[in-house]
């Protein structure tokens, strides 16, 4: 919860599709560490960098993608996508834990694989970028002439 915020700011500033790759890039680091090497130490290693990934990813990737979707969708039709969003992510927990016994690693793999390049490939960014102005403090500058001299 203490994540949201600044990942809703940094997608506010550098844009949506950057931060839902980076997002679901961040997920897939423990699985190849712990797919790479199996020792005891992996897995602690493993477990430290899972902990870290959901603080920064787990609960951010839907929020940022119903705000890359409220950026492309018109306002009349917004609530009935949500619904049906919402919708997909729950059956989706529903489903994904009663395949998962089917479908173990080869599916996992494809899926972490996959999404990250499909949203690099054909997502559009919605955030257009506005070009910074530099604010000068001139308290700031006054100081620095005197330090300089």
């Amino acid at each position: 919860m203490v994540v949201l915020p600044i990942l809703g700011q940094l997608a506010d500033k550098y844009g949506r599709k950057p931060l839902l790759i980076l997002t679901l890039s961040i997920t897939i680091v423990p699985f190849v560490l712990l797919a790479i090497n199996e020792s005891k130490a992996s897995v602690y290693a493993y477990y430290v960098l899972r902990t870290i990934s959901y603080i920064i990813s787990q609960g951010s990737i839907f929020y940022i993608f119903v705000a890359y979707v409220a950026d492309v969708v018109k306002e009349d039709t917004r609530a009935a996508l949500f619904s049906w969003i919402a919708g997909s992510f729950l059956s989706h927990m529903y489903w994904g834990m009663s395949l998962h016994v089917f479908c173990l690693k080869i599916s996992f793999l494809r899926y972490v694989v996959f999404c990250p390049l499909y949203m690099h490939l054909f997502l559009v960014e919605t955030v257009q970028s506005t070009p910074r102005h530099r604010q000068h403090a001139p308290w700031l500058h006054k100081a620095l002439k005197i330090v300089q001299e």
